[in-house]
């Protein structure tokens, strides 16, 4: 529909790469993408996502967090931060509190006690609860990827990005549609403001599975 290359190669193609090279599944842009949209996917959605968290699966704004899981969302906060994922070793009793509440208000308008009341939190231990997922938590599939095809900028100084998620293995280039909403700060920051699922009869979603659980006398997995 916007110019994908969708296939899937055969298994004799894939075999001197050995089984675990990839599943196939290809998609290849033909109509070049404007670059302006790839910086834009680079710079604000790549490197969440849909894995593993749920930042842009579900329709929340800045009045309404709605399920957002902000406990999920952390590791990918800090590695748009930083640019490298967090070491387990440092989080083996969940998250300081400070460190925590820092990173998430980095990316989001939200005060402290908005974001106690919206993520799980050990008030024994006064951390925000954390663990590295099992195998349980794994949903096992190749997620789909990002693609910016629009950008709508406002008098407020926001930007509206229109999403496509971009599924080899589904045999589409739009399993659904999102809008996401950023205001722009200072010094280059920026802040998620809302996300909107543009919903048809025709979307597919990945699979979400929440690492947390309320019971935090279960989340300490690799002591």
């Amino acid at each position: 529909r916007k110019g994908y290359l969708l296939y899937k190669r055969s298994y004799e193609s894939l075999a001197p790469f050995g089984m675990d090279y990839n599943d196939g599944y290809e998609a290849i842009r033909v109509i070049p993408l404007r670059d302006e949209y790839r910086q834009l996917c680079k710079k604000y959605i790549e490197s969440i996502g849909y894995e593993n968290n749920n930042l842009f699966l579900t329709n929340w704004n800045e009045n309404d967090l709605g399920g957002l899981q902000f406990n999920d969302l952390f590791e990918k906060l800090y590695y748009l931060k930083t640019g490298h994922w967090i070491k387990l070793q440092d989080y083996t009793k969940g998250i300081e509190t400070e460190v925590f509440e820092e990173l998430i208000m980095t990316y989001f308008d939200i005060s402290k006690a908005e974001i106690r009341r919206n993520a799980l939190y050990d008030e024994v231990l006064k951390k925000y609860i954390w663990y590295s997922r099992s195998a349980g938590e794994y949903t096992f599939q190749t997620p789909p990827l990002p693609e910016v095809i629009d950008c709508i900028k406002h008098q407020d100084g926001t930007l509206t990005l229109v999403v496509d998620a971009i599924w080899p293995q589904h045999s589409t280039d739009s399993a659904f549609t999102h809008e996401v909403t950023i205001r722009l700060k200072e010094q280059g920051r920026f802040v998620y403001v809302s996300n909107s699922l543009k919903a048809s009869e025709e979307d597919i979603y990945p699979a979400y599975i929440p690492r947390t659980k309320e019971d935090s006398t279960i989340i300490y997995k690799n002591e």
